[in-house]
């Protein structure tokens, strides 16, 4: 993935913009199969892929940018940052006479969070409600509906398949991370896409502003991504994560008996 992103990055300094990308059995494809397009076939040797051009006259520039892709990868060079952005939407509350363990468990469980706060160095988060006109803070049982804008940074030498596969996963622990916080779930959008460009200074500056909260519930720091830093972090990571995902889909569950077990 990270050799056919430094592929498609590479190729736009000979004039090939290959914005279109898509991934089929064992082959990438890289730009519009209608139009001028790369293939890139899986192999068994170094680099693993055979960069195929759709035009054979210009297979031998495809070639060089191939080498140079992939002396970037020999080297660990991930590129620079590339920015994810998305919004996470509390899930609505079902309430039935048989499953009154939902209801009272959002009375006790529920907190508000406002405002930005971040997880580990790359995840930024601005939470915000949905709060209706007749909302009375003295007379409502719930709190109003959470938003949470969600801010991913990779290092990706562009936003292409290695970027993308790594922030979708982040984003399922972070949505957990998020349900566990508010005490209330979150839904997962179907994709995430690249921040727009004109948020991109203002996410960089927000990225090592230090006034900016780490997410904690009840005053317990909930960034489960430091610590890679220290020994045995990917196992505490593991675990932790693991965890968050078994409270998410137990508070996403319609049958008390699903949520028992």
């Amino acid at each position: 993935m990270l050799l056919a992103d430094w592929f498609a990055c590479l190729a736009r300094d000979f004039g090939i913009d290959l914005k279109q990308y898509g991934k089929s059995g064992d082959t990438f494809t890289l730009g519009a199969p209608n139009e001028f397009h790369i293939t890139a076939h899986f192999i068994d040797t170094p680099p693993f892929l055979r960069f195929v051009s759709s035009d054979t006259a210009k297979q031998e520039v495809v070639d060089s940018i191939s080498r140079q892709a992939a002396f970037h990868v020999e080297r660990g060079d991930f590129g620079g940052t590339v920015w994810y952005s998305t919004i996470l939407h509390e899930t609505e509350l079902k309430i039935s006479p048989s499953f009154m363990g939902s209801f009272f468990e959002r009375l006790v469980g529920q907190t508000r969070v406002l405002g930005w706060r971040r997880l580990g160095s790359n995840i930024l988060l601005e939470f915000t409600e949905d709060i209706p006109a007749d909302w009375d803070k003295k007379k409502a049982l719930f709190a109003p509906k959470a938003i949470v804008h969600v801010h991913i940074a990779t290092p990706a030498p562009c936003a292409g398949h290695f970027s993308s596969h790594v922030v979708h996963n982040v984003l399922e622990t972070v949505a957990a991370i998020c349900t566990f916080a508010l005490g209330r779930s979150t839904a997962l959008p179907p994709s995430l896409f690249p921040s727009k460009s004109d948020i991109l200074t203002q996410l960089a500056k927000r990225q090592i502003d230090r006034e900016i909260l780490t997410l904690a519930r009840k005053h317990v720091s909930l960034d489960i991504f430091s610590p890679f830093a220290i020994p045995d972090g990917l196992e505490l990571f593991t675990r932790m994560r693991a965890a968050l995902l078994t409270f998410d889909a137990a508070v996403r569950q319609e049958s008390n008996l699903l949520r028992l077990a």
